[in-house]
């Protein structure tokens, strides 16, 4: 899988070009779109940008 760097200046991904492009869970997160860094103290993640998905591309 390959993640896609493609955002648009709305702030969305543009999907109209990529027909094989699929949503998954964040993995860094769990989907919940924070981590905890402290036993007080959360962050929002970094990969996913507090979103929870990813858009990833699957491989022809």
């Amino acid at each position: 899988m390959t993640l896609l760097n493609s955002v648009s200046k709305g702030g969305g991904c543009t999907l109209n070009h990529l027909s094989s492009a699929v949503r998954a869970t964040c993995s860094q997160c769990g989907g919940n779109g924070y981590t905890k860094t402290t036993p007080n103290c959360y962050q929002t993640c970094l990969d996913c940008l507090g979103r929870g998905q990813l858009l990833v591309r699957q491989a022809s």
